[in-house]
């Protein structure tokens, strides 16, 4: 069986395609065009400096913003704001007294052990030369040998033992108290330490505090502003409604010739798009309210 092609048949199939991705791109772009001129149209009401309600032109009332700093960069401001210098300084200071009376302490243990080393020295040069006399006095006599003369030399030698020991037992006690009283000192070296950190702490949570109540005063600042403005605006519109003149933004002159810029821009988009337009209209029904309400579309709509 044989198939007859014909050259439309042809062309539809080596060009349809492309043809068809060539004006997909031309709406595409045509689209993205019509999104910009709309955006310019939005930013251009945005910086209108008024609002005309009726015939009565306002100020656009344009909230007073502050910008509050975070928690955590309160935190930073505040540790900033205090001298390290000035802390580091003050621990310096405790050091270097806790260092001079530790230093004297040692000097004094270094005077003990020395005055007991010449109260030895002392007691073994006394006792030896008492020793001496002693014999001496015994060869003199001819009781060199004696018991008496024994008992009197062992004697003298035991007392010589008792006060050597006073002597080193003096030393020790005079040692210990030294030895405490360093301990002590180092141990108030750690607590003035501790006491200088909880100082810090507190003053940088002074700062922060300080800080926090700055930045609420401001926000409050800000925010009785803002609600003055709108007060006193709301007042005057509702004298205005009062007479029966539309007061929502919407109603406004300058809205109106927004919402006017734009659907002709919209409609000019739309009836470019020939026979395809009330399909692409519904297809776009979101897109449009966003931008003109369900009203603007309705009205747009109508045209097609």
């Amino acid at each position: 069986m044989s198939i007859k092609i014909n050259y439309s048949d042809y062309y539809n199939a080596v060009y349809g395609d492309k043809d068809k991705q060539k004006e997909e791109k031309k709406v595409d772009g045509a689209k993205a065009e019509l999104v910009e001129k709309l955006n310019k149209i939005d930013e251009e009401y945005n910086n209108t400096t008024t609002r005309t309600y009726g015939d009565k032109v306002f100020d656009k009332l344009v909230d007073k913003t502050y910008d509050p700093l975070s928690d955590e960069e309160i935190e930073k401001i505040a540790k900033e704001n205090i001298s390290e210098d000035e802390w580091r300084n003050k621990a310096k200071k405790l050091e270097s007294d806790a260092k001079e009376k530790k230093d004297d302490l040692k000097k004094r243990g270094e005077e003990i052990t020395k005055k007991a080393a010449e109260s030895l020295e002392t007691l073994d040069e006394r006792a030896a030369e008492a020793k001496r006399e002693v014999e001496n006095q015994a060869l003199k006599r001819g009781l060199g040998r004696s018991s008496v003369i024994a008992e009197e030399l062992s004697e003298m030698e035991e007392a010589k033992i008792k006060a050597g020991a006073e002597i080193l037992n003096s030393e020790l006690v005079g040692l210990n108290g030294i030895d405490e009283k360093i301990a002590s000192l180092e141990e108030n070296l750690k607590e003035s330490f501790d006491n200088l950190e909880i100082k810090k702490a507190a003053e940088i949570a002074k700062n922060i505090q300080a800080l926090k109540d700055e930045r609420q005063a401001k926000i409050d600042e800000v925010e009785k502003y803002n609600a003055k403005q709108r007060e006193e605006r709301q007042k005057e519109l509702a004298k205005l409604e009062n007479n029966g003149v539309d007061v929502s933004e919407e109603g406004t002159k300058e809205y109106i010739a927004r919402t006017g810029s734009m659907i002709r821009e919209l409609y000019s988009y739309y009836r470019s798009l020939g026979k395809d337009a009330t399909k692409e209209i519904s297809n776009d029904k979101d897109f449009i309210e966003e931008r003109i309400g369900s009203d603007g579309y309705k009205y747009l709509k109508s045209f097609f």
